[in-house]
C-alpha cells in the first residue's frame, strides 16, 4: 500500500503544495489585513473558515479524482498489488492532507488568540478542558467517520458506473442516490429516524448550554449513537468489499 500511497501523492503533490502555500499566504494575508484595519472578530473569523471549508473540499474532491483516475487505469490495475490497497490509498491519502489541514488550523487558532484574544485559551478553567476535549474528540471521530462513509459510497458508485461503456456519469449518480437512500431506510426502520437523512450523521447535540448566565457542558451534550456507528461499519465493510469485487470484475474483463 505504500508504494501506491506514494505513487498518488507524487500524482497530486504539485496541486496539494501550491494550494497550501495559497491557503497559508491567503490566512496570513486576511488576519494582518483585517487586525490592521480594525475589523471585527466576527468577521475574519467566518472568512476563515469559508478558506479552509473550501480548501477541505478540494481536498476530498482530489481523493474521488484519484479513485476514479486509477480505476479506470489499464496499467494501474495490472500492478502486482491487491485491489483493496488501490481502493485504500486514495482514501488515506486524503486523510493525511486533512490531518494536515487539521494541524494548520490548530496553528491559526493559537496565532489568532494572540492578536485577538478570541478564543481565551488561557482563560478556559481546567473544569471545563475535559468536557471540551471531549467535544473536540467526538467532532474529529465524526468527520473522519462521515468521510469514510463518504468515500465508500462514492467509490462503489464509481466502480458501478465504470462497469458500463456509455452513461457512466449518470449511472454513477444515479448509483449514489440508491445506495444513500437505501442506507438512510434501512437506518430509519431500526433506529426510527427520520428517512432521507444524512446515513453518517449520528451525533445527538445539545443546543442549551446556557445556565444563569454562565456557559456550562452537559454530560449528554454530544453524545455518540453507537447502534447506528457500528450499523454503518458493516456498510462500509460491505462497500468496501462490492467495491473491490466489481474492480476484480473489471480486470479480468
Amino acid at each position: 500500500m505504500m508504494r501506491l500511497l506514494k505513487y498518488d501523492w507524487k500524482k497530486n503533490s504539485t496541486m496539494l503544495l501550491s494550494t497550501a502555500v495559497i491557503l497559508i499566504l491567503a490566512e496570513a494575508g486576511l488576519t494582518t489585513f483585517s487586525y490592521t484595519r480594525g475589523w471585527e472578530e466576527g468577521i475574519t473569523i467566518g472568512l476563515s473558515i469559508m478558506l479552509y471549508v473550501f480548501v477541505s473540499m478540494l481536498a476530498i474532491i482530489m481523493t474521488y479524482r484519484t479513485f476514479f483516475s486509477n480505476a479506470k487505469s489499464y496499467s494501474r490495475r495490472l500492478l502486482p498489488v491487491r485491489t483493496i490497497w488501490s481502493v485504500l490509498s486514495p482514501m488515506v491519502l486524503g486523510l493525511l492532507v486533512l490531518i494536515g489541514l487539521g494541524i494548520l488550523i490548530c496553528i491559526h487558532i493559537g496565532i489568532f488568540s494572540l492578536i485577538y484574544g478570541v478564543p481565551d485559551l488561557k482563560g478556559i478553567s481546567t473544569e471545563v478542558t475535559p468536557e471540551l476535549l471531549k467535544i473536540t474528540a467526538i467532532f474529529i471521530f465524526q468527520v473522519f467517520w462521515a468521510y469514510l462513509f463518504s468515500y465508500m459510497a462514492i467509490a462503489l458508485s464509481i466502480a458501478i458506473a465504470l462497469m458500463f461503456q456509455r452513461g457512466r456519469v449518470w449511472i454513477g449518480i444515479l448509483s449514489f442516490i440508491v445506495i444513500q437512500n437505501v442506507i438512510s431506510w434501512i437506518m430509519s426502520v431500526l433506529f426510527q429516524v427520520n428517512f432521507g437523512g444524512i446515513p453518517f450523521l449520528n451525533v445527538n447535540v445539545q443546543s442549551n448550554l446556557m445556565v444563569g448566565g454562565e456557559v456550562v457542558f452537559p454530560n449528554d451534550i454530544m453524545l455518540i449513537n453507537w447502534g447506528e456507528t457500528l450499523l454503518e461499519a458493516v456498510f462500509i465493510v460491505l462497500m468496501l468489499y462490492g467495491t473491490v469485487l466489481l474492480l476484480n470484475r473489471r480486470v479480468e474483463a
